[in-house]
């Protein structure tokens, strides 16, 4: 009988201290993936804000160059023509032209900001614009500046 005794079972069941050492590992663990988490969450929020705002910046920049295309050909005259490329924002929801204005919509979140460009003459938009590289052409009239995407 007493070599009986000696064998060891086949499937040891953990000791007391074994799983407190677990717990106490799972509970560092989460306390530390509660602390992350604000931070994942903030760092999530300033990388949408920077996209924003470069797609903010983006569509100034394309503004400021039709502009600048549209002051040469109107200051030469009708029937002035030139044609250039311009990249529109990703968020670009839409570009419309109104008398001497001319506006990007671009998107932010759960709403739009516009960015607009006021012209010494009136702009007549064409074509359709969208989002990425855009072949521009402008070509002056005798009273407006015609825009034309395509």
């Amino acid at each position: 009988m007493g070599a009986f005794r000696d064998k060891k079972p086949e499937a040891e069941v953990m000791s007391p201290k074994k799983s407190q050492a677990a717990i106490e590992y799972l509970m560092v663990i989460s306390v530390a993936l509660a602390l992350l988490s604000p931070i994942v969450v903030i760092a999530q929020r300033t990388l949408y804000d920077l996209n924003t705002s470069a797609n903010l910046l983006q569509a100034h920049e394309a503004l400021l160059k039709i502009k600048e295309g549209c002051d040469v050909v109107y200051s030469q005259g009708p029937p002035s023509r030139l044609t250039f490329y311009v990249a529109l924002p990703t968020r670009m929801e839409n570009m419309y032209s109104e008398g001497k204005g001319l506006v990007i919509s671009v998107g932010y979140r759960n709403t739009t900001i516009d960015v607009i460009q006021i012209f010494d003459y009136d702009i007549w938009l064409g074509g359709h614009p969208r989002k990425g590289l855009n072949k521009v052409v402008v070509t002056a009239y005798s009273d407006y500046v015609n825009i034309t995407f395509g």
